[in-house]
């Protein structure tokens, strides 16, 4: 699978980071794309979004759980 670029972007700076709102086809798109910034990456919201996230690295560290 590929992973789909945002539609549309907005961000602003901030003294604690750059806050990014993106528009993607699919919920899937925008968690496949967030996910490959790894650990460089704060999802806050929305909230369903965070939960997925949160989900997700629980799978992942399972799987490679040793």
């Amino acid at each position: 699978q590929t992973c789909a670029l945002p539609i549309s972007k907005a961000y602003e700076r901030k003294k604690d980071g750059i806050y990014l709102g993106c528009g993607f086809p699919s919920q899937e798109d925008a968690l496949r794309w967030l996910l490959s910034f790894g650990d460089k990456v704060l999802v806050t919201s929305p909230p369903e979004m965070v939960k997925k996230i949160k989900s997700t690295i629980k799978k992942m560290k399972k799987r490679y759980k040793t």
